[in-house]
């Protein structure tokens, strides 16, 4: 299953086609999400194929309903959302997000969890400082997460 994403989506009806799913690059990168999304656009497809079979008419202007079904449903509204993801994911945080990041939330994360005599307070601390140290200090961590939040919420 290609990564695909919003800003690989090619062309989606031309005359006598039209391509979905998948095949079309309709995937969430952000959780693997596309089988709902499969679904939805092979529906789309279908209601405009039968359109197109009662009129007749398979060319691209017919077919192009399609198009615009995709763009005004959940499909292109969830990809657009996270249409950034790509960039922050292969930009020069990847470094930190792929490298550094993982390993200390994990650790912290099972600190965090354990029942050690430290109060949650104390490590919320701890995390932070951790997690602040991993970016690279407190500006980078901010960069970062305004990066993330920029990303998913276009």
């Amino acid at each position: 299953i290609p990564e695909g994403g919003f800003h690989s989506m090619p062309a989606l009806a031309g005359n006598g086609w039209m391509i979905c799913g998948d095949a079309a690059q309709m995937v969430n990168a952000v959780n693997g999400e596309g089988t709902n999304l499969a679904i939805l656009s092979g529906r789309l497809a279908g209601e405009t194929a039968i359109l197109a079979h009662i009129r007749g008419d398979y060319r691209a202007r017919v077919l192009d309903q399609y198009t615009q079904s995709v763009q005004s449903s959940i499909i292109y509204k969830d990809l657009k959302k996270y249409s950034g993801i790509h960039g922050l994911l292969s930009g020069p945080e990847r470094r930190v997000l792929f490298g550094k990041l993982p390993g200390v939330l994990n650790e912290s994360l099972s600190d965090y969890m354990s029942v050690n005599g430290t109060t949650k307070e104390e490590k919320q601390k701890q995390l932070i400082h951790q997690l602040r140290d991993a970016a690279g200090g407190n500006v980078e961590l901010l960069r970062l997460g305004l990066k993330g939040w920029r990303a998913i919420n276009r």
